[in-house]
């Protein structure tokens, strides 16, 4: 029995015919090829540079994007360099003469300053986030409806949850700052309360027999001396009465300073 005579019985008894093996082998091909990387580092170097694409050139991470498709790179300094000696010493002209080898080097310099500098890494770093965003454009663009809708809910969500995610780390660090500050506060005016506390303390404490020399001198200067003086009335008692007083007026005065 041929192919056409058992479609047709399989319509008759409400059967759906059978896809050919050739229309099965088109939806089922693989999507084309992307041109392979060389291996050789001058002609791989070359490769990327016709694309500007800096961090394949130099065999480094690619930048990545967020839910809310901001680029990210986080590659030091110190490995970019490293990568860049690694490579520079295998294609440097010295070693490799002429003009590929001298053109890959050149290429290696840029994308060394490029990546380097924080004004060119954000340009290049823009740059590949709307490439990535076409890419998936044009990959969602590709499926079905049903599949669009779930891509898109997804990104959605997940742009939600990063929000929160940076809003509530953002409460988070001003709420710990602000403790840094008070704690900080705390410590500046309890150092302050201290040092106030020794300069009392030190002007107090004055230095052995300054109080008694100090009432003397008032003694002195409250008795007439010299010759012709008249001898005060009375005996010793109204002497040392006098100097008690006076030794009370003097640290009613040294109380007043304090305050």
């Amino acid at each position: 029995m041929d192919a056409r005579r058992l479609d047709r019985l399989l319509q008759a008894h409400g059967h759906a015919p059978q896809t050919s093996l050739g229309s099965a082998a088109e939806t089922l091909s693989p999507p084309p090829e992307v041109e392979p990387v060389p291996e050789d580092p001058v002609t791989r170097i070359l490769h990327h540079g016709k694309t500007r694409d800096y961090f394949s050139m130099l065999e480094l991470p690619p930048p990545t994007l967020d839910a809310l498709g901001r680029p990210s790179w986080e590659v030091p300094a110190a490995d970019i360099s490293k990568a860049y000696r690694r490579l520079s010493v295998r294609v440097h002209p010295d070693k490799l003469p002429g003009p590929e080898a001298r053109e890959a080097f050149e290429l290696l310099n840029a994308a060394h300053r490029a990546l380097t500098d924080p004004g060119e890494l954000e340009l290049l770093l823009r740059e590949r986030a709307k490439e990535t965003e076409l890419r998936s454009a044009r990959v969602q663009g590709g499926g079905g409806l049903e599949d669009r809708a779930t891509s898109v809910s997804t990104q959605r969500k997940a742009a939600q949850d990063l929000r929160r995610k940076e809003a509530a780390d953002l409460q988070s660090s001003v709420a710990e700052h602000a403790r840094a500050r008070l704690e900080q506060a705390k410590r500046r005016k309890l150092a302050l309360q201290r040092r106030e506390a020794r300069e009392a303390a030190a002007a107090g404490e004055e230095a052995p027999g300054e109080e008694d020399r100090s009432e003397r001198v008032e003694v002195r200067e409250a008795r007439p001396e010299g010759p012709g003086a008249p001898e005060a009335a009375g005996d010793g008692r109204d002497d040392e009465d006098r100097a008690a007083e006076l030794r009370r007026k003097a640290a009613a005065q040294r109380r007043q300073r304090h305050r």
